[in-house]
């Protein structure tokens, strides 16, 4: 025999069975730490989330109608047109001065051809995604290519 692992008496020579049983327990231990320090942390971090208050939309500062026009204006020429509109139905023109209100006007008809022109590309785009789930490839290209044209 190459190797005689075990001592007369049963025992290891170089490892006790008492030593073998500290490294378990240690082991063991070390694994539950590992699992539950994160799992702790994640709870804390939700419990933190839930404790901040949430600011309400009325809570928020009201916005004058010049203020909601320029940033009207601004979320046009972001092409954010579907919020643009949202963002111009708030405004009451008739408080606008004769300027602001021809800007309110051409601004307001932009960004409603434009966001009509993003819903017509978005349905044309479903209706190529559409034609490739029944398998009609050619019906497909010209509604993604009619998505190109009106984007």
């Amino acid at each position: 025999m190459f190797f005689n692992r075990m001592a007369p008496n049963g025992c290891s020579k170089t490892v006790s069975r008492a030593k073998l049983m500290r490294q378990r327990r240690a082991a063991i231990l070390g694994l539950a730490a590992a699992v539950t320090v994160p799992l702790t942390l994640a709870h804390t971090q939700v419990l933190r989330a839930e404790t901040q208050i949430p600011i309400l939309a009325a809570d928020q500062p009201q916005l004058s109608d010049a203020q909601l026009l320029d940033q009207a204006v601004k979320q046009l020429d972001n092409k954010q047109y579907e919020e643009a509109v949202a963002t111009l139905q708030q405004v009451k023109a008739d408080q606008l001065d004769a300027k602001q209100k021809e800007t309110y006007q051409q601004t307001l008809a932009k960004a409603d051809a434009a966001a009509d022109q993003r819903r017509a590309a978005r349905a044309a785009f479903e209706q190529g995604e559409q034609a490739l789930r029944d398998n009609r490839p050619d019906d497909a290209i010209k509604s993604y290519q009619s998505a190109v044209a009106n984007e």
